[in-house]
C-alpha cells in the first residue's frame, strides 16, 4: 500500500476512506484484529476532525468482527451505539441498510 506521512493531516476525508477500505478488506480475508485497527484508526481520525457522526460510522463495523471472534456483548455495544448516530446523525451513514442485512 502506498502512504503517504501526514495524509491523515493534509486529506483527512481521503485518509478515512482509505482506511475503512482496508478495514473492509481485511475483514473479507478474515483478519478481524487487524481490520478492527484499521476502523480504529479511522474513527481517532474522525474524532479529532470533532465530527462525531463520521467517528461512529464504523461502529457497525466493529459490532460485526465482535460478532465473528464471538464477543457478543461487545457486538451488542457497538449494534446498539451504532444505532443511537443513526438517530443523531440520521441515515448519512448507509447504517440502516446493514442492519436491515441482519
Amino acid at each position: 500500500m502506498i502512504y503517504r506521512q501526514g495524509l491523515d493531516k493534509e486529506y483527512p476525508y481521503y485518509h478515512i476512506d482509505l482506511l475503512n477500505k482496508r478495514g473492509r478488506a481485511l475483514y473479507s480475508l478474515g483478519q478481524y484484529n487487524q481490520s478492527f485497527n484499521a476502523f480504529y484508526n479511522a474513527k481517532n481520525i474522525a474524532k479529532q476532525m470533532k465530527d462525531s457522526c463520521l467517528a461512529h460510522s464504523n461502529d457497525y463495523d466493529f459490532a460485526m468482527i465482535s460478532y465473528k471472534q464471538k464477543k457478543y456483548r461487545d457486538a451488542i455495544g457497538y449494534f446498539e451505539s451504532n444505532i443511537r448516530a443513526m438517530r443523531t446523525c440520521g441515515d448519512t451513514l448507509g447504517a440502516q441498510k446493514k442492519i436491515d442485512t441482519l
